[in-house]
């Protein structure tokens, strides 16, 4: 079984994580280490970053919920 982070499927785009974030009005932890992922492997555009910077302010302005880290912890 091969676990390399390279044969992982990501989502196509930050852009695509960032609308569902959105939609929900929560940003979890795997969705927060995929847009991570995305940026580490440097597949991103400017439309993505331009949501980015769309989802700091929403988080910012308290607009987007956050998993709690502990919570992850304990679940």
């Amino acid at each position: 079984m091969n676990t390399s982070l390279d044969s992982v499927t990501l989502p196509s785009s930050i852009q695509e994580i960032v609308e569902q974030v959105f939609r929900s009005s929560f940003l979890s932890l795997s969705q927060e280490n995929l847009i991570n992922e995305l940026l580490f492997r440097q597949r991103y555009s400017e439309a993505d970053l331009e949501m980015l910077d769309r989802l700091s302010l929403a988080l910012l302005n308290h607009q987007i919920e956050t998993e709690k880290r502990s919570a992850a912890k304990a679940a």
